[in-house]
């Protein structure tokens, strides 16, 4: 048996700005789902600015859209010789403890910085995240970021984080309220996800 819940979102995109939407979830035997799932900002033309460090980091539209690479990824370009690697630590967000890694490339005018963030639990999806890393860029901060570390360090502390979790990384069930924070998040970006769940006061309840 399915049951529908029609809920309306006010959705803050990074590319299209705020828009009223309106969403069929269905809870049915498999866990929640959309009736017509999909991202909210394809086909979206990126800003001028955006599009720059875009372009350095040579991201398709769908990993600038998502704001997620897989950990193949990342490490091809951990290891392009056009990477620097300014600054690695272990730090927290609204979604639990990970590890950040900033990045810059060459740029048409200056270099273009990026800090991706992974190797963690995520508490609102409640699952690790292992082969995938998150990114925004962090061209304002620019200033005050360290200098670079060398290639064999940054693999060094990457994999020291790695094996720092590995004893815990275990597939888990998440629950509907993850379920759902996923699809939100999945269709527009984390920050509004949390907003949505927040307001909803669905942070602190489950979803049955």
């Amino acid at each position: 048996m399915q049951n529908r819940l029609k809920i309306t979102c006010v959705i803050g995109c990074h590319v299209t700005g705020t828009e009223r939407r309106d969403f069929s979830l269905i809870n049915g035997p498999f866990g929640l789902s959309l009736e017509k799932p999909n991202r909210l900002c394809y086909g979206v033309h990126m800003s001028q600015e955006r599009a720059t460090w875009s372009e350095a980091f040579a991201f398709t539209e769908r990993e600038w859209l998502d704001e997620r690479i897989s950990d193949k990824r990342f490490q091809t370009l951990l290891h392009d010789e056009q990477t620097v690697v300014h600054q690695i630590e272990v730090s927290t967000n609204n979604y639990g403890e990970f590890l950040f890694v900033t990045m810059s490339r060459r740029a048409s005018m200056d270099r273009a910085f990026v800090t991706f963030w992974g190797l963690g639990f995520h508490e609102l999806r409640e699952r690790w995240f292992t082969g995938e890393w998150r990114f925004y860029e962090t061209q304002q901060f620019r200033h005050q970021i360290p200098q670079k570390i060398s290639p064999e360090d940054a693999q060094m502390l990457i994999q020291d984080r790695r094996d720092q979790i590995g004893p815990d990384v275990t597939p888990l069930n998440q629950s509907k309220r993850a379920q759902l924070f996923e699809l939100l998040a999945d269709m527009t970006d984390e920050d509004g996800a949390y907003s949505e769940i927040e307001d909803f006061g669905w942070l602190d309840e489950d979803l049955e």
